[in-house]
This record gives C-alpha cells, sequence and structure tokens, in this order.
C-alpha cells in the first residue's frame, strides 16, 4: 500500500492506481497519493495518504481507447497493404485481411507463425539482425522475396516499425507488377541500344560505300579523259579531243569524231559526250 510505504520508507508516491473490491462486490478503480511526516529531527512519524475514485475517468478512457483501436481496425482491415503484428520473439500475431490474402493462410495458420518461415532458407540470417536493429531504429525499409507456406514467392516491400508492449507492425506490399514493368522497360531500353548500335554500324557501312562509289566515279572520269585518245588511234580517227566542237570527213559525217557511236563503245559514248560537250552526228 501506498500508506506503508510512505510510513516504513519515506517514500512519495504519485497517482498509484489499483482495483478496490468493495463490501457489495463493485470493483472501484482508486488513484492513492501518500508522503510521509516528520518530525523537526527528520524522524518519520507518521504518513498522509489521499485516495481519489477514478473509475468514471479509468472506465472512460477505456471506452475511448477501445473506440480509437476499432477505428484503428476499420483502418487496418480495409487496408490494400497486408499489415502484421509480431511479438518479440518474432512470430506472427495478428493480420488483416490483406495480409490472410497475401500469404494464402487463415488466421489460425497464421498465429503463431515464425517470420523467419516466410524468408527464403539463405535470407533468414537477415530477419535476425532486423529484429536486434529494431531496439534503435524507429522505422525500417526494405524489399525482399516472400516465401508462401504454398512454397510459392513473390517480391515485397517491407516497412517495419515498434509499437505498444513490444510488439512490431510490419506493412508489406507487393509489388510484383512493379518489378515486371521494371523488368519491361530494362528490356526495351537494351532493345533501343541494340538498335541503336546496329543503326551507327549500318551508318558507317554506308559511308564507307558511298566513299567507294566516289572514288570509282572519280576513277571512272579519270579513265575515261584519257582512254578518249588512246581510242581514237585505235579506231583511226585523227580527232583531236577539243572542248569545243569535231571535225568531220570526207563525206560530211563524223566518224573521225571519238563521239560518233563508230569510233567507241557504246559504254564509252556518254561519258565522251559529256566530257566533250558534243553529241553524235
Amino acid at each position: 500500500m501506498a500508506s506503508c510505504r510512505a510510513v516504513l520508507n519515506g517514500e512519495v508516491v504519485k497517482d498509484e492506481e489499483f482495483e478496490h473490491v468493495r463490501a457489495d462486490g463493485e470493483r472501484r478503480y482508486i488513484a492513492a497519493n501518500s508522503a510521509p511526516v516528520r518530525n523537526d529531527r527528520g524522524e518519520i512519524i507518521a504518513g498522509v495518504v489521499a485516495f481519489q475514485d477514478v473509475t468514471e475517468l479509468r472506465e472512460t478512457q477505456q471506452r475511448l481507447l477501445l473506440k480509437s483501436e476499432e477505428k484503428y481496425r476499420d483502418l487496418v482491415d480495409l487496408s490494400p497493404d497486408a499489415i502484421f503484428i509480431v511479438n518479440s520473439e518474432g512470430n506472427f500475431v495478428s493480420a488483416n485481411p490483406a495480409g490472410l490474402e497475401l500469404l494464402k493462410c487463415t488466421t489460425q495458420e497464421l498465429t503463431g507463425m515464425a517470420v523467419s518461415d516466410t524468408y527464403l532458407p539463405e535470407e533468414r540470417g537477415a530477419f535476425r539482425a532486423l529484429l536486434e536493429e529494431m531496439k534503435t531504429e524507429t522505422t525500417i525499409r526494405f524489399e525482399r522475396t516472400l516465401l508462401r507456406p504454398d512454397g510459392t514467392t513473390l517480391p515485397v516491400e517491407v516497412s517495419i516499425s515498434p509499437v505498444r508492449h513490444g510488439y512490431i507492425q510490419t506493412v508489406v506490399r507487393d509489388i510484383s507488377e512493379r518489378k515486371r514493368s521494371e523488368a519491361a522497360l530494362a528490356k526495351a531500353f537494351k532493345e533501343i541500344q541494340t538498335l541503336k548500335d546496329q543503326l551507327q554500324n549500318e551508318n558507317v557501312a554506308l559511308r564507307e560505300e558511298i566513299d567507294k562509289a566516289s572514288m570509282f566515279e572519280e576513277n571512272r572520269r579519270k579513265f575515261s579523259c584519257s582512254a578518249n585518245g588512246a581510242f581514237s588511234r585505235i579506231q583511226g580517227c585523227s580527232h583531236r579531243l577539243e572542248r569545243s566542237g569535231h571535225r568531220r570527213n570526207r563525206d560530211g559525217q563524223g566518224t573521225d569524231c571519238p563521239c560518233h557511236p563508230q569510233a567507241f563503245p557504246t559504254l564509252l559514248i556518254p561519258i565522251c559526250e559529256r566530257e566533250l560537250r558534243c553529241s553524235p552526228a
């Protein structure tokens, strides 16, 4: 009792609550405050105790707490994210409907299940490290692979935070769709990069072909200009390669002109025409 501690130990007691059962069997909640009484020499000679009936206050607090818990429970139950309550030993205590759906189990199957059982065998040591980290951290967020009781797995995002009485609240979100989108984007980027590299290579090859064609055209022009005189001599033409017109033979035909169809092979006629700026007779 508060009064005993005040008298025997000189202890000052403030707002100590206890439950009192009256003679009629009704239970009341009492708050006690006590302090020792000392004489001039500092010796304890008595104790003063004050009792206050706080039953109504306590009941009001309980009603508000229950109402708050009900509201919290409604929010938890309606949450699309899986929410679990875990005890200090690392075992599930409860879960909202989304949590049961995520693990594909019932409340009875979940209660008492070790959280480490939802980790891959090679990752279970990480959960024990998390329990130790929770002693100093307020909230921890991370991603991991969730192992269901039926053996299937899925990627999840986890947020862990401590709650009252040593319990831990764990919010788990399925990120399978996000991971699929990330994989699709990565694949598309890789394909675009491959196409870009291919286009660059084709562009280089095309430029090389253009350069080769330009070089061939230049060489062809040089050959046609330098070969005209030789072909004229082979064909028996005495015409000089001039840029302004050509000489005709006795019958008035331009057979001695290197531009005449009889003077050169057909392939060289356009070249000759272009180089000498004349046309066959």
